[in-house]
């Protein structure tokens, strides 16, 4: 029973570190393509869109940094995997209430399953 119980453990802490890995992958494609898009001719603000960008892609490498780091069970990488998780749940309801579905519902979703798989994996929890 208890090779069983690690087992799921494990389970569940490599689908955490997945769906981490998924939001990482996402933030450097969405800031690869916000940097593409801010040097076109029709941008009204370029500096914020290059701003946007770098600022995305850098949280989303500093995610996948945190996925590697959970997939080692480095200890010190719950607690920011926590905090940027509540963090995006609040982005989501924005993206809610501006009508854009199709972004914020995934960006309640995904955060939120990020915590219960790796809470399930006790991978956010003391040992």
């Amino acid at each position: 029973m208890a090779a069983d119980t690690r087992e799921e453990r494990s389970r569940s802490l490599l689908v955490g570190v997945g769906l981490l890995a998924v939001e990482g992958i996402a933030l450097l494609a969405s800031g690869l393509w916000l940097g593409v898009r801010s040097l076109s001719d029709d941008v009204s603000n370029r500096a914020g869109g290059e701003t946007g960008a770098i600022v995305a892609i850098l949280v989303g490498v500093g995610i996948l940094f945190l996925a590697r780091a959970m997939l080692a069970r480095k200890r010190w990488a719950r607690s920011p995997v926590i905090v940027l998780q509540i963090l995006f749940l609040p982005v989501g309801w924005g993206l809610l209430q501006s009508g854009r579905t199709g972004y914020g519902v995934p960006m309640i979703v995904i955060p939120l399953a990020t915590l219960i798989v790796l809470g399930v994996a006790r991978a956010l929890t003391p040992e």
